[in-house]
Parts: structure tokens; C-alpha cells; sequence
């Protein structure tokens, strides 16, 4: 059996927005009176939210690159501190080599000093021997000598013992002026050393100021830059907000700017065009669809008819603002009370069985002035 073209017939609704056109211009009295200049104030609050965001947008760079150059520095003393620390290593090395050798050296000196008391006290003999031949000798004046080749083997002797005495108080004195001079080398090389030291920890400790400034400096600008990044944030989602209030007053106030951006109330096909030239004329789109799809507001409006219509089934009629209409027919079902505000893409109902198609569907008007308009034109196109 052939299904019979859909026949709708526009004029109840017609009537029936006629009879409800003062109804709905009282309602949407408070749905369309936000005036331009709430808009205008949004504006300038998202402006002047504009401003301070690229005022933090520069904090930002400015903290930045100052926290680059404070870690750059602080990176900087680091190196210095370690550099330094490894000379402290090695001249408190050096130091404790000269304090080992120092032990040693006084061990040797003691040594010496004590191999030339020996010595001394051995010359101190010989000498006393010496001194005991030399004055028998004086005193006899030459004679009653013993012995001639005694006397010169004694007297060689005499000779022998003084070259030793001499040899040995020289060696002595060598001995003990080198180990008076290393001592004193030492004693110079360690006070270099300890001022030295003295020097690298004043310099250590100048770094270490330093260091604590950087590292307080850095923390201090981390937080700082936390701060504006949440404050940025906390601007951004401000404009955000204000920009999407904007867009909903718009939405709310101003249909006539949607035209090309309104959603579809079904995602179904279009089985029948606006035609208001055809006979009889089509004065709104039909949608078939698969089941009790959920049909949605195509724009922000107010709910000022949801009932049974003879011919079209339940019916919901929205008001758009500045005299704009959305006519939504044959739904299974529809909540909505009358009075309540619709945001755009909000469901209206369930769709339900449209007669003349013989199946599940939508019948939907748009309506400016109470004159049908071709609701295609303002559908969102396709992606």
C-alpha cells in the first residue's frame, strides 16, 4: 500500500499563535528586557579583565626571565663554591703534609742536636788532652822530651784531632743551619697556607651569603610567579564566563543574529521542505524519525503553549523574543510547564507518530511576526 503525501495544515497553529501573541509578549517581558547597555557592561568588564591578563602576561615574562637570570646566577656560585671547596681541600692537605714533615723535621733536629752534644763533649775531651800535651810541653820547654818519633807521632796526632774537631764543628754547623732554615720555610709556608685559609673560608662564607640570597630570591619569585599564573587562570575563566554570559545574552535577546547557527530539533531526515508555494503550501519541515527520539529547543526561549492541538497532536510553542516562534508538533510527550525558560539544545519532549507519515516524526514551524519563515535557512549547515 502507497503511504499518502504529507498534507499539514498550518492554520490552527495559525490561529492559535494569534490568539496566544499577547499572551507571549507579556511573558517574555523579563526573558527579552536584558537591556543593551547589561551587555555593554559585560564588554567592558571583559575588557578590562582583557587588560589585566596581559598585565599578568608580562609579570609572567618579567618573572621569567628574572628567574632565569637568579638561577643562571645561582648556578654560577655554586660552581664558584665548589671550585673554592676544592682548594680548601687542598691547602688543608698541604697543611696537614707540613705538620706530618714538621714532626719529622723536629725528630731531627732533636737528633742532631743531640749527636752534636756528643760531639761536642768528645771535642771538649780532646781538647782538654790537647791543651794537657801542649802545656807539658811549654812547661819543659823542650826538654827532658820522651822519645822523639813519640812526640812526633803525638804531635801528628794533635794535628789529626784538631782537623777532626774543625771538620765536625763545621758539619755540626751545617747540619743545624739547614735544619734552621727548613724550619723557617716551613713555619712561612704554613703561615701562607693558614692565611690562605683564612682567606678561602671568608670568601666561602661570602658565597655562601650569597648563595642564601639567590636561593631566597628564587623561591620568592617561584611564588610569585604561582600567584600571577593563578591569577591569570582566575582571569581567564573570568572572560571565559563573561564572554560565555555575552553569548547567552545575545542567545536570549537577539534570534535574529542566530540565523545559520541554530541546531536541528531532531537528528533525523527531512522527508518533507518549506514550501510555501506549493499546493497545498508547506509551511514548516518534517522530520521522520526511527523511535521517540528526544527533540531539543533549537534557541533560548520561553515555554507559552504545551497541549493537544486537534490535527497536530501534542504541541509546544516557544517564544524566541522579538517576535520570533518555534513551533514543535506531534511529540509522544513534553514535561515543559508553561512559563519556564528553555536554554537553546535543551529537550523539549519525546518526538511521536506523525499521521501522514506513518511513522515516527516531527513537524516543525519558525515563525517571525506570526508569518512562517523557511526554518532551513537558519539550521546550522552541516560539518
Amino acid at each position: 500500500m502507497s503511504r499518502c503525501k504529507p498534507r499539514m495544515r498550518p492554520y490552527p497553529v495559525l490561529l492559535f499563535l494569534a490568539a496566544t501573541a499577547f499572551f507571549c509578549c507579556a511573558l517574555l517581558v523579563g526573558a527579552s528586557s536584558v537591556p543593551a547597555a547589561s551587555r555593554q557592561d559585560l564588554a567592558e568588564q571583559v575588557r578590562i579583565e582583557q587588560e589585566k591578563a596581559r598585565d599578568r602576561r608580562a609579570s609572567l615574562a618579567r618573572l621569567t626571565n628574572e628567574e632565569r637570570a637568579v638561577n643562571a646566577s645561582l648556578a654560577g656560585a655554586e660552581e664558584s663554591i665548589l671550585r673554592l671547596e676544592e682548594n680548601l681541600a687542598r691547602q688543608e692537605e698541604l697543611l696537614q703534609g707540613l705538620a706530618a714533615s714538621d714532626s719529622e723535621l723536629r725528630e731531627k733536629y732533636a737528633l742532631l742536636s743531640r749527636q752534636k752534644a756528643d760531639t761536642e763533649k768528645v771535642l771538649a775531651e780532646l781538647a782538654r788532652t790537647l791543651w794537657e800535651l801542649q802545656s807539658r810541653r811549654e812547661a819543659v820547654g823542650g826538654r827532658d822530651l820522651p822519645d822523639w818519633h813519640k812526640t812526633d807521632r803525638e804531635h801528628t796526632w794533635s794535628k789529626e784531632l784538631f782537623a777532626s774537631m774543625e771538620k765536625h764543628r763545621r758539619l755540626l754547623a751545617e747540619q743545624v743551619g739547614e735544619l734552621n732554615a727548613i724550619l723557617e720555610r716551613r713555619e712561612s709556608l704554613a703561615r701562607e697556607v693558614e692565611q690562605r685559609l683564612h682567606t678561602l673560608n671568608k670568601e666561602k662564607e661570602r658565597l655562601l651569603q650569597t648563595r642564601i640570597h639567590y636561593t631566597r630570591r628564587l623561591q620568592e619569585l617561584r611564588k610569585q610567579r604561582r600567584n600571577t599564573e593563578a591569577e591569570l587562570a582566575s582571569i581567564v575563566r573570568l572572560v571565559s564566563s563573561l564572554n560565555l554570559q555575552i553569548r547567552q545574552t545575545e542567545e536570549k535577546t537577539d534570534i535574529s543574529k542566530a540565523k545559520g547557527t541554530l541546531p536541528r530539533p531532531v537528528n533525523g531526515r527531512v522527508r518533507l521542505k518549506f514550501n510555501e508555494t506549493a499546493k497545498p503550501p508547506v509551511r514548516g519541515v518534517t522530520f521522520s524519525l526511527a523511535g521517540d527520539d528526544e527533540v531539543q529547543a533549537v534557541h533560548w526561549g520561553k515555554v507559552v503553549f504545551n497541549d493537544i492541538m486537534r490535527g497536530l497532536g501534542r504541541v509546544v510553542i516557544l517564544a524566541h523574543g522579538a517576535d520570533y516562534y518555534s513551533v514543535y508538533a506531534f511529540l509522544a510527550e513534553s514535561p515543559l510547564r508553561v512559563g519556564a525558560d528553555v536554554a537553546r539544545a535543551d529537550p523539549i519532549g519525546k518526538a511521536g507518530f506523525v499521521p501522514s507519515l506513518n511513522e515516527a516524526g516531527l513537524y516543525f514551524e519558525l515563525r517571525f511576526h506570526q508569518k512562517v519563515i523557511n526554518p532551513e535557512q537558519w539550521f546550522r549547515k552541516p560539518s
